[in-house]
């Protein structure tokens, strides 16, 4: 209850209301509007080996595990860090290099935490420099660590999934398989594995038997899985970093879909620089695993068949 002073009468008079409703955002800027509770908001036992996945790529720390992170991350050195790889214009004053003192790790965290929080759409989901120095409520630092992934690299990745795609569907349309609808569930799509080892062997690096071994048409979770295997052990052996396993490509952790859309940026900014590319050259007799065929479409002029002309008929 708040006090309501009227003043329009001759005499003061006192009463007690409800507090007004607050202001909807529907005016404000969208930067500044808290994004709607959504999947990126759920933490998952998954979502931490993907994260560490995630920064390990980055090369700018010794190699992170689930036991090392939380006491690693607590003096703010690591996450000054993570800041940096993405955004080297931030100036960070007075960092203590060497932190022990809890004020002195606070106080880096602070300088971490305040580039978070002015990027940040969903405050929410950060958390306060004592909870990361604490280090005892591990979701809550896990999620924090989540919305960094989504305001330091996700935001520089988005506008370039586009490209990524097109550049998937310069390998596949030519062979018979349909352009990838953006409008649609584009991860479900992907799935299959045939674009993302079709796009490998433009490069050199699958052949024709990677692609037999996957399932052309995948009709359960095992299947998917069996495809990712195939995927995974090919990006290993091409030197693309992977952020996740064969079990988490088919059932992605949280962040979704952005665990599996990182994946595909990565492989696309490794790969595309490379000597090359050639169009994937298909056996007319190919059949996937489960004898589905992928036909190549023929643009030889004398496939073509012509309709009769009128002077024919």
């Amino acid at each position: 209850m708040v006090r309501v002073l009227d003043l329009s009468g001759p005499v003061l008079k006192e009463t007690w209301s409800s507090p007004p409703t607050p202001r909807k955002y529907k005016n404000y800027p969208s930067a500044v509007v808290p994004r709607a509770r959504d999947k990126r908001q759920a933490v998952a036992p998954a979502s931490l080996p993907f994260l560490l996945r995630w920064i390990n790529s980055l090369c700018i720390w010794p190699a992170l595990t689930p036991q090392s992170f939380f006491p690693e991350l607590r003096n703010g050195l690591l996450l000054i860090r993570i800041v940096e790889a993405f955004h080297p214009e931030e100036q960070f004053m007075g960092v203590h290099k060497r932190p022990i003192a809890r004020r002195l790790c606070l106080a880096n965290l602070e300088q971490g935490m305040a580039v978070l929080w002015r990027r940040s759409g969903a405050p929410s989901a950060l958390c306060s420099v004592e909870e990361i120095y604490e280090g005892q409520n591990k979701p809550r630092i896990t999620r924090c660590i989540q919305e960094a992934f989504e305001v330091l690299c996700m935001r520089q990745v988005r506008p370039r999934l586009k490209r990524c795609f097109q550049w998937l569907d310069s390998f596949a349309v030519p062979l018979g398989l349909q352009q990838i609808d953006l409008a649609a569930d584009v991860v479900g799509q992907l799935r299959s594995c045939s674009r993302l080892v079709l796009a490998l062997m433009a490069y050199g690096l699958a052949q024709v038997r990677d692609l037999g071994a996957l399932y052309g048409d995948p009709e359960n979770i095992d299947e998917v899985v069996a495809n990712a295997s195939v995927f995974i052990a090919l990006l290993h052996e091409a030197e693309v970093p992977v952020f996740l396993t064969a079990g988490q490509f088919a059932t992605p952790p949280p962040p979704t879909p952005d665990s599996i859309l990182l994946q595909l940026y990565v492989l696309w900014d490794t790969v595309h620089t490379r000597s090359g590319p050639a169009q994937p050259q298909i056996p007319s007799n190919f059949q996937f695993r489960d004898g589905r065929p992928l036909v190549p479409v023929s643009t030889h002029p004398d496939t073509i068949e012509e309709e009769p002309s009128e002077d024919t008929q």
